[in-house]
């Protein structure tokens, strides 16, 4: 999947939540705002970019003897949800829980093919892996109240946070599996934004990780919108 459509696709569900946004922020911008000592539940969706590594095809000695190979984590899309609270109008702590499934491709070596138990050769590895990831964020604001010369409650941020994920799958036509427990980091900007008990957080972010069998760390980009309401 091309980033290019995922950068369109993100960003059209970003302009219809912030036209959402327009439509009941407009009836709540007389009340006073804060965003202090608040709970918080939010629905996200993210999208992220295809990166490429080295690594050894995993598992299997006899495959060892093909040296280093290029590993592919294709572009994909997942979903989740959080919870955090506004510790300061500028400080926020939450928890999220992610999934999302990568299609991971081995590619290359010291010989044309792989050949697996004697039998079956393939110029690639094809495995599509699943990934579930739980992480703890901090998200620093801005500004506290409006931005600058309008009424909108809405402010520049920056955020960071770790985490775990467990990644399972299997490669191809063979019995090959993975089974990974890794730990992520991430970091990110965007923006804020508030409308009466709900809002709407838009960021680009990168994730890095590395897998067992891996030479070096992922570092995927990408996009993610979250939706929610404040208690």
């Amino acid at each position: 999947m091309k980033i290019r459509g995922g950068i369109r696709f993100t960003f059209s569900a970003l302009i219809i939540a912030l036209l959402l946004g327009l439509w009941a922020g407009s009836a709540a911008a007389a009340e006073k705002f804060s965003r202090l000592d608040k709970w918080e539940y939010f629905a996200l969706l993210q999208y992220n970019g295809e990166d490429t590594v080295r690594t050894y095809v995993p598992a299997y000695d006899e495959l060892r003897a093909y040296g280093t190979v290029e590993q592919e984590a294709e572009a994909s899309y997942g979903g989740g949800f959080g919870v955090g609270k506004t510790v300061t109008d500028y400080l926020n702590i939450n928890g999220t829980f992610f999934y999302n499934y990568v299609d991971l491709i081995n590619r290359g070596g010291k010989a044309d093919t792989f050949t697996i138990n004697s039998a079956e050769s393939f110029r690639e590895i094809y495995c599509t892996s699943h990934h579930w990831t739980v992480s703890l964020n901090a998200e620093g604001y801005l500004f506290s109240q409006n931005f600058p010369g309008t009424d909108l409650h809405l402010t520049p941020m920056i955020m960071g946070g770790v985490g775990t994920r467990y990644i399972h799958g299997q490669w191809g036509r063979t019995n090959l599996k993975i089974r990974d427990y890794i730990l992520t980091t991430t970091a990110g900007v965007g923006l804020r934004w508030d409308f009466s008990s709900y809002f709407v957080k838009a960021l680009y972010q990168s994730t890095w990780y590395r897998m067992t069998d891996t030479e070096d760390s992922y570092q995927t980009k990408g996009y993610t919108c979250q939706f929610g309401c404040a208690f």
